[in-house]
């Protein structure tokens, strides 16, 4: 008799890559009372997944009112995803 193994699969909040759940794991969002699954290179990175970037510097009043070590996260995920300054400026204004 073959016993069958399911595999449970997570989505990664930051690429929204989905895979094999071990490969994922669970950590608290930096200066938002969040936990979000992350893969490993993108925990690596230190990227964070966008919307949380986007309402998150809504809620700080803007770009320009945000802190070093948050404008850091800032440049680190736009890099990581591959999204311009502009894009996020104008998501930011926008919502």
């Amino acid at each position: 008799m073959k016993m069958e193994v399911e595999y449970r699969t997570a989505k990664c909040e930051v690429c929204e890559e989905e895979m094999h759940e071990g490969r994922t794991v669970v950590f608290s969002v930096p200066g938002v009372p969040y936990s979000a699954c992350f893969c490993h290179p993108c925990r690596r990175s230190g990227a964070i997944p966008y919307w949380i970037l986007v309402h998150n510097t809504q809620c700080i009043g803007g770009y320009e009112q945000s802190s070093d070590w948050w404008r850091d996260i800032i440049d680190i995920t736009l890099s990581h995803l591959g999204v311009t300054m502009k894009q996020f400026l104008k998501e930011v204004e926008d919502d």
